[in-house]
């Protein structure tokens, strides 16, 4: 208790005085490190596309993929059961901004397979919450770093930062995109940032997804690891911009490269990330911000190599494109506990209350995730029992806890009829697939062969995703001008009202 009381004074707007300070923070016992008199506090959230968690070192994976963020890591807290809640770059972005379910920013519009055309699907409803927001209005300086024409501030995304510093190329530098494009301008804007104040930044790096558009990197990480023998197929390349069971041509760099070499170029490309990262974390180190600043790292959404039907893309609910990493590191002033390591169910909806809560801030009305404060601290095994997501090239949801993955869903039934039948090989339309994936039992990723075996933990899955967005569909239709609020059934509000999805009016 007196370690929370402590986390919330100091990461208050107003700081303690020094003396204050002295007496308290040999009270705490959390930890050994103290602030610096003086020093703001800082909010960092790194969020990458394309990031699958099982290609994370710390979380198992059999190549030295990611040590700065292993060792990121061992300061915090690694959630190994981590959901992205759409496999959409603008749905999960916004999900992480706004700490609610990704449908409620999604427009109904004619069905299509074009990526950029897709981008219009997307604008965050202004009475939704904001993490930029809340910490504006407690005195925290914000600024987000956009690596993707996606996240525009026509599309809300820009809502309650104070400077967004949009996606931008210059063709004639390379380093105008990607991590050095962003990291660049989050430097830059450090700089200007007095050692007293308090801060927040949303930093999005798309260096993962923009491999296959762009070819690789460089011949040094390109070719940092050896591809697997094991994965010697070469998989066919398709004509269109979406498609299941080949590579789309507009991500196919020519050649025959096999399923190995293209996951050895994935994995060298993270080796490259990785490296920049613990570049940026010696740099804060430097500059006497890492001490007061907690980071969070998270994965906006994986990619698949043929596990789960797309290849060099994302866009299904399984768990190659929706099992994402999370860190939560925060800063050592506020003495949490380190080297955590848990199963507890997180969704990327929890991001945003669970670091206002860190700060010793109120969670604002409509915020529907869990803040994941408890389980930082060491002081809960769990703060929920499912995460949801919906979105990407199918219809459905799917459901996840910390042993199973279930999926309701028809497969490509947001996109074109060709898209379609690249699933199903005829024009009839896709079928309902319930499936379950014991994850303690099979290792596999993707869902594409027969489910476990356990009707009655599927009903009870399928039952909660069904329950969650009816009621997210009653936010939707509320927000999108379709329904009244005040027209809703009282047991309808009370629901809404529950489950944290009552549009703040």
């Amino acid at each position: 208790m007196l370690c929370g009381m402590l986390s919330r004074l100091l990461c208050a707007p107003g700081r303690l005085p020094a003396v204050l300070l002295a007496c308290l923070l040999p009270l705490a016992g959390c930890g050994s490190e103290e602030p610096e008199a003086g020093l703001g506090t800082g909010v960092l959230v790194i969020a990458i596309d394309g990031l699958r968690a099982d290609h994370l070192s710390c979380l198992g994976y059999d190549r030295e993929t990611t040590p700065a963020l292993d060792s990121l890591a061992a300061q915090g807290t690694l959630f190994r059961s981590a959901w992205s809640n759409s496999p959409d770059l603008p749905g999960a972005h916004a999900s992480l901004l706004t700490g609610t379910d990704s449908r409620l920013s999604h427009r109904e519009l004619e069905r299509t397979d074009d990526r950029i055309a897709r981008l219009s699907e997307w604008s965050i409803p202004d009475e939704l919450p904001r993490l930029a927001r809340e910490f504006v209005a407690n005195r925290y300086t914000t600024a987000a770093f956009v690596d993707h024409p996606g996240l525009s501030q026509a599309y809300g995304f820009g809502s309650g930062f104070q400077e967004f510093h949009s996606f931008s190329p210059d063709p004639l530098v390379d380093s105008s995109i990607g991590y050095e494009g962003v990291a660049r301008r989050l430097f830059a804007w450090l700089q200007d940032r007095s050692p007293g104040e308090n801060w927040f930044a949303y930093v999005h790096v798309n260096d993962l997804e923009r491999l296959w558009e762009r070819g690789g990197t460089e011949a040094r990480w390109d070719s940092f690891f050896e591809p697997r023998a094991a994965l010697d197929a070469v998989p066919p390349v398709a004509g269109g911009e979406r498609s299941y069971f080949a590579i789309p041509r507009t991500r196919w760099r020519g050649a025959a490269h096999t399923l190995g070499q293209y996951e050895a170029l994935y994995d060298g490309a993270l080796r490259r990330l990785d490296t920049k990262f613990g570049l940026l974390f010696d740099e804060l180190r430097k500059r006497g911000r890492l001490r007061n600043t907690t980071v969070a790292v998270i994965g906006t959404y994986g990619t698949g190599f043929g596990d789960a039907g797309l290849y060099l893309d994302s866009g299904t609910l399984s768990d190659c494109d929706l099992h994402v990493p999370l860190i939560i590191r925060p800063a050592p002033m506020l003495r949490c506990p380190q080297g955590q390591r848990t199963l507890a169910t997180a969704s990327g909806v929890d991001l945003a209350p669970t670091l206002l809560e860190i700060c010793g801030l109120s969670v604002p009305q409509g915020m529907s995730g869990r803040s994941q404060l408890r389980v930082v601290r060491g002081e809960s095994q769990a703060e929920r029992e499912f995460a949801f997501a919906s979105g990407g090239l199918a219809s459905g949801f799917a459901v996840f806890d910390s042993q199973h993955c279930f999926e309701d869903s028809r497969p490509g039934a947001s996109g074109t009829a060709r898209l379609q039948r690249s699933w199903s090989g005829d024009t009839h339309e896709p079928e309902r697939r319930l499936h379950l994936h014991d994850r303690s039992a099979d290792p596999r990723q993707g869902h594409l062969w027969a489910g476990a075996q356990d009707e009655p933990r599927a009903l009870v899955m399928q039952q909660a995703g069904t329950e969650w967005y009816a009621s997210v569909e009653l936010a939707r239709d509320v927000l999108q001008g379709r329904r009244r609020l005040e027209d809703l059934r009282p047991e309808e509000r009370a629901q809404m009202a529950m489950l944290r999805l009552m549009p703040a009016r």
